[in-house]
């Protein structure tokens, strides 16, 4: 048997197959005075978590130029109280981060079909 000719295809596609952008984090906000009678009751919430997360899916002909695009985009914030252990910290960013994804997914399930439908499989 002889060897295989390369495969064409692999020569037109971009070397980098995705982009990551870093974007700032949500500030934190300051925690309130405890004033009043019922300060000590109070449980304030001392942390704010902010997340966006924004995808863009890009088909890229052989010569470069983009043909079709879809974005999206899901952003999801919450709070910590003040007492909040470093496990209910982190479990809060986790659950944060997949309800945002979740978002995310759903709206790209809406997104693909309607503009990329030419270029999916059946």
């Amino acid at each position: 048997m002889g060897a295989r000719p390369p495969d064409r295809r692999r020569r037109h596609e971009p070397r980098r197959l995705y982009r990551a952008a870093r974007r700032r984090r949500g500030d934190a906000f300051a925690p309130r005075q405890r004033r009043g009678l019922f300060s000590e009751f109070e449980n304030p919430q001392t942390e704010r978590y902010d997340l966006t997360i924004a995808v863009r899916l890009q088909v890229i002909d052989p010569s470069g130029q983009v043909v079709a695009s879809v974005d999206a985009k899901a952003t999801r914030s919450t709070s910590v109280a003040e007492d909040a252990t470093l496990n209910d910290r982190e479990r809060v960013w986790f659950t944060l981060i997949e309800q945002t994804m979740r978002d995310l997914n759903a709206s790209l399930e809406k997104s693909i079909p309607v503009y990329l439908q030419s270029y999916l499989r059946s």
